[in-house]
């Protein structure tokens, strides 16, 4: 249940406005964090330790029977009468997946939910397109354009962001079915990042979906301060709460006793989500929309390891 309020963020129309204040030429230098391996379909830009055929050498190690003998190093063998391997940084690949809530309850607070986490998925896949990793878009309900696949590249931003400003958030959706679809396809693995109010029943079984498919999955909560706090924002006295993905609603009084309630389930339902999400393989972190961006991608995405 929710209150409309009048009061709309203007719907940006460009990537500028978008992510505002010059923000995407500050993530020039981050990168998405996988912190367990991962299949790759094929061969990519996430690094790791393997013999051979890398792009950068690391170590030296004793020969073993089995090796590429392409590999050894002759030179050391001539100086130290010792068979080594060059071990090699290789470039494996590195899937990464933006799955976005636009059902109609994300449409909602001030700064707006559905823009916030737009403008969070935009900074996420432009910093997995720089750093060279696959980029999947998914839009769960709402109104959004084809889900895109295979993006790579800084100069796929662009369409990367159009897909965001087309997206329209309105009914409901199927949270655990859209997740367990998208994340049991056959493109790879590697790291999901779910946007969403996660208002519907359905978040964890989504994560456990995910997780059980392979991919390290982070459930980034969207929130507004109307939510978080009601009674500090402007949500006093005689209010009628509408449901904005199904018909009804009901007319409620809000008064302090109301109030202590409403916070008092909004922390359980904190707690319980985040208990559920943790069992389930993934990680939880709670964002606020009146928040910085800056604040969010700088202390506590790249705190939380989910960048660096």
């Amino acid at each position: 249940m929710l209150f409309r309020s009048e009061t709309r963020d203007p719907a940006p129309t460009t990537m500028e406005e978008l992510a505002p204040g010059g923000l995407l030429a500050k993530l020039s230098r981050m990168d998405v964090v996988a912190r367990r391996a991962v299949r790759g379909a094929r061969s990519g830009e996430r690094r790791s330790r393997k013999r051979g055929g890398g792009l950068e050498f690391s170590e030296h190690r004793d020969y073993e029977p089995g090796d590429d003998l392409r590999f050894v190093d002759w030179n050391v063998f001539a100086r130290l009468d010792r068979l080594v391997t060059k071990v090699f940084i290789e470039e494996e690949d590195l899937t990464v997946a933006l799955l976005l809530d636009a059902s109609a309850s994300m449409d909602w607070g001030n700064p707006n939910k559905f823009l916030f986490a737009r403008r969070m998925a935009l900074c996420l896949g432009v910093v997995a397109l720089r750093a060279g990793h696959r980029l999947r878009v998914h839009g769960l309900g709402g109104s959004c354009p084809p889900d895109l696949a295979g993006l790579r590249g800084g100069s796929r931003s662009l369409p990367l962001s159009r897909w965001l400003l087309d997206a329209r958030a309105d009914g409901g959706s199927d949270l655990a079915e859209t997740v367990g679809r998208v994340s049991g396809g056959r493109q790879g693995r590697g790291v999901l990042i779910l946007l969403s109010d996660c208002l519907e029943e359905g978040a964890a079984d989504a994560v456990r979906r995910s997780a059980s498919s392979g991919w390290e999955t982070w459930v980034l909560r969207t929130l507004c301060p109307e939510e978080l706090d009601p009674g500090a924002n402007g949500l006093a006295g005689d209010l009628r709460l509408e449901d904005v993905e199904q018909e009804g609603g009901v007319e409620i009084t809000v008064n302090r006793s109301l109030l202590q309630a409403y916070r008092a389930r909004l922390n359980a339902d904190r707690s319980r989500l985040e208990s559920d999400v943790r069992r389930a393989g993934g990680r939880l972190v709670e964002l606020d929309t009146s928040l910085d961006p800056e604040l969010v991608l700088f202390e506590l995405l790249r705190r939380g390891g989910l960048l660096r």
